[in-house]
């Protein structure tokens, strides 16, 4: 049982690691943010509605991230949504309006539900019956430790300034760390049809529209014609 609950962290510490890292960052950004509108002196009505539109974008993304993880992937859906997630982090400092800040939290949402889809359904691929609730209990764990440890992130600084900003967009760039680096993420799943396409456009371009039959070696795979639908479902 203890070695099958090692082998079982061990699959999967490199995708626990960077959930923890991006849930502390934004964990740290839900506290900043109502202190800096206290300081503000900004209604608390309308300190609610800005933190409410994170979870219109967290709705939002729930909808919409998977089909952008089924297009590109598990490994550049999570880079794809990481990378707003953290520029967004910077940019609640030189804007600091309520519309703006309401526009980024509609953002940030968005990309925190991609996030956790990417990693969740990560997690469910790799895993089977015997061991899935293991992963997601180690998930659980992992999740809400860092969000308690994020919190306590606050108090590095004084509220007025911008380091919880740049510390709360340093750790969910990091988060990319642990993720990029593995290689056993699910393939993407487009249609045939959207493959095909991109095969064709790809063809296109080396051989020019309307000539002959040519062909081209791709490293793994060898193409006869764009008007054949040849295209592996792994390429990019």
């Amino acid at each position: 049982m203890v070695q099958n609950m090692r082998e079982t962290l061990a699959s999967v510490r490199s995708l626990l690691g960077g959930t923890a890292v991006f849930m502390a960052g934004n964990s740290l950004l839900g506290v900043v943010l109502p202190l800096r509108m206290e300081t503000a002196g900004y209604p608390v009505a309308l300190t609610g509605a800005i933190m409410a539109a994170y979870y219109l974008g967290l709705a939002l993304g729930g909808f919409k991230a998977k089909h952008i993880i089924m297009r590109i992937g598990h490994i550049r859906a999570f880079s794809t949504f990481a990378a707003p997630t953290a520029a967004t982090c910077l940019t609640y400092h030189f804007f600091f309006t309520p519309a703006a800040w309401m526009i980024l939290r509609v953002v940030n949402g968005f990309c925190i539900a991609g996030m956790t889809t990417s990693i969740e359904s990560w997690l469910n691929e790799r895993s089977d019956n015997q061991s899935r609730g293991r992963v997601l209990g180690f998930y659980m764990l992992a999740f809400y430790l860092s969000v308690a440890l994020g919190q306590t992130l606050v108090n590095i600084s004084p509220v007025g300034g911008s380091e919880q900003f740049m510390l709360a967009s340093a750790l969910i760039g990091l988060s990319l760390t642990p993720i990029a680096h593995r290689d056993d993420a699910p393939g993407r799943t487009g249609s045939a049809r959207d493959q095909n396409t991109w095969c064709k456009r790809y063809l296109c371009r080396l051989t020019g529209r309307g000539g002959r039959r040519r062909c081209c070696r791709h490293p793994h795979w060898l193409i006869l014609c764009a008007g054949h639908r040849l295209c592996p479902p792994d390429w990019p």
